[in-house]
């Protein structure tokens, strides 16, 4: 004997298959598939289903523009709307948090034709990205000044340290840090006639996010280190990038600001 199906299941897609539809629909605007699976009523499916699609593309809007501020502040909230709406159709959200939202902005912005007449707004993204990022970063332990000091005179050259999860390093060709930091304030800001390059170290302390910019050659150290040189080849790397590099001032900055994770000695 064959089961019958529960009432009113007849002919009813599986769950997925019901979530992929109205989901397709919300972020793309292909809404057949999933106002064939509304009831009809006072108000038309089409209509019901138009209320969810605004407020889900409202919802991700607002994510984006809290995310990115500054980005919003330069070129407009319309522009903002605009972009984020052609964002919002060719990024659609992958985890189910808001938060987690908006990682591709930088190369999207790259390839945005109305936003190519700003061209410093992809490094702008990555900017505002990288300290989100730093934000929702786990917790570690900093290494301590005292721990280097324990290293053997023979064995320093060849430690290796790791950068912190809440740590990022933003080189720009373009003046991003100062145009950034002109934002931070409630006044229109002014900052014609700056030029580049910059480069932004992003920083946890607590659950305060430390923007700051650093010169060429602790960019190239610190970047090298997170790189898995050792100190001797992060600070050739750095020496070659800015002959001004000082060692021991870029490991007191690192060390002071808590910026290692790791410390790991040779092997004997």
């Amino acid at each position: 004997m064959t089961e019958k199906a529960a009432p009113g299941t007849r002919g009813t897609p599986p769950l997925a298959d019901l979530q992929a539809r109205f989901k397709r629909g919300l972020l793309t605007g292909d809404i057949v598939d999933a106002t064939a699976l509304i009831l009809g009523g006072a108000v038309e499916p089409n209509d019901r289903f138009e209320i969810y699609r605004n407020n889900t593309r409202a919802s991700l809007a607002q994510a984006l523009a809290t995310t990115y501020p500054v980005i919003q502040r330069l070129v407009g909230e319309e522009f903002f709307r605009f972009a984020a709406r052609q964002y919002i159709q060719i990024h659609p959200p992958m985890v189910p948090q808001l938060l987690a939202y908006g990682g591709e902005m930088s190369t999207f912005l790259a390839h945005f034709p109305p936003a190519q007449s700003v061209p410093y707004l992809p490094d702008m993204a990555r900017l505002e990205w990288a300290r989100t990022q730093s934000y929702f970063a786990p917790d570690a332990e900093p290494v301590a000044a005292g721990r280097l000091a324990a290293v053997p005179a023979q064995d320093l050259s060849a430690v290796q340290f790791g950068l912190g999860p809440s740590v990022r390093l933003v080189g720009s060709a373009h003046p991003v840090f100062r145009i950034w930091n002109a934002h931070q304030g409630s006044e229109a800001p002014s900052f014609k006639g700056l030029s580049g390059p910059d480069y932004t170290l992003i920083f946890r302390t607590g659950s305060h996010v430390r923007v700051e910019a650093i010169g060429l050659g602790l960019f190239a150290f610190l970047t090298a280190l997170d790189q898995g040189l050792t100190l001797a080849e992060a600070a050739q790397t750095a020496v070659e990038a800015d002959t001004g590099f000082d060692l021991q001032g870029g490991l007191t900055t690192a060390l002071a600001r808590g910026l290692f994770a790791t410390l790991t000695p040779p092997a004997p």
